[in-house]
């Protein structure tokens, strides 16, 4: 059986005719040269933009990327800074956490931008790398479980860690004040590892979790490349002052 499709009926050339129309009309060779170097000056015009405007969005897109890695590096000085007022944690033991922090962060897919703030806070209640990495674990478990922020489940077990069991009856975990008042803060860990243990690992395997993780993946990309052109950056802005300072020294009497 035949098939027929409809296709466009009437082509519209006046647009073509006029430009042939008005080629015609010049009257010297000269002119006609000079009528398509015009046109291809056009063209040449409109090329040259779309590359500029191209050129321009790759830049504020590397710019954009460099300031992700600057707000990461600043992330990590703090999060340092933190480690070595709690603890007499050295170099590689302040990289090692910084190891732990990108695993923990990819296998969840609770960003790095979370997990700093929240061990900085363990850390300074239990001074210890272990039970600070053992606490965060419980702590991300506990948040994924009941949807309770990371930071709110953080300071409340960092605050039962310190003795105060207020903050952890409110969370809703089956703790009345009564119950608190009988249990150590161990014994409360274990049963909270055994109630939970496990839940931040499922719930990174959801379709949400899933999503989580990828764009941890893309935007740890992103910074690795904002790195890598930091240091010029850098130079630029030190470039730019002192050409300031000398503008700003010549206009003074």
């Amino acid at each position: 059986m035949a098939v027929v499709i409809p296709i466009v009926t009437e082509f519209n050339g006046k647009g073509i005719q006029k430009a042939i129309k008005s080629f015609k009309q010049l009257e010297s060779a000269s002119d006609k040269v000079k009528f398509v170097l015009k046109a291809g000056a056009v063209a040449g015009v409109a090329a040259f933009a779309a590359i500029g405007a191209a050129a321009y969005q790759a830049g504020q897109a590397l710019a954009g990327f460099a300031r992700m890695a600057a707000d990461d590096q600043k992330a990590q000085k703090q999060l340092a800074l933190s480690i070595r007022a709690s603890t007499k944690a050295t170099d590689q033991q302040i990289a090692a956490v910084e190891d732990w922090i990108d695993t923990t962060q990819r296998a969840t897919g609770i960003a790095d931008d979370e997990l700093r703030p929240a061990y900085a806070r363990i850390i300074r209640s239990t001074r210890d790398f272990e039970k600070a990495q053992r606490l965060l674990r419980l702590a991300l478990d506990v948040s994924a479980a009941t949807g309770k922020p990371l930071k709110t489940v953080t300071e409340a077990l960092s605050k039962a860690y310190d003795g105060s069991m207020t903050a952890l009856g409110k969370l809703g975990l089956g703790y009345d004040k009564a119950k608190l008042k009988g249990m150590e803060f161990n014994e409360i860990q274990k049963d909270l590892e055994k109630r939970f243990s496990g839940s931040a690992l499922d719930n990174a395997q959801t379709f949400e979790g899933t999503m989580a993780r990828f764009n941890i993946t893309m935007d740890e990309l992103k910074e690795t490349l904002g790195a890598a052109i930091l240091p010029y950056l850098q130079k630029l802005a030190e470039y730019g002052i002192k050409i300031a300072d000398a503008f700003g020294k010549g206009g003074r009497s």
